[in-house]
């Protein structure tokens, strides 16, 4: 599955905009996952982005705000993920 988008970063300039999806995918009878993130702290044009992954089960994303340099615990696991594919 190929997923491309645009993440704007609308936050003030002291943090950056996160996209954060978590990808689930099929091993065997097993259904694990993995993060793939997306940064913009441009507070002004978007940034695109482009990734792949196969054998895809489920795309669920969550957007945080945040002056780290990678996805803090609280934006990973805090709040709900909105699903954006499931396969049937």
């Amino acid at each position: 599955m190929k997923v491309t988008g645009l993440l704007y970063d609308q936050t003030r300039r002291s943090a950056c905009g996160w996209a954060v999806f978590r990808i689930t995918y099929r091993d065997g009878s097993n259904l694990p996952n993995r993060l793939h993130s997306v940064r913009d702290c441009s507070h002004r044009d978007a940034k695109r982005y482009t990734f792949t992954y196969r054998d895809v089960y489920q795309v669920e994303l969550k957007v945080c705000s945040e002056a780290t340099s990678r996805p803090s615990l609280t934006c990973q696991y805090a709040g709900t993920w909105k699903t954006l594919y499931l396969s049937k």
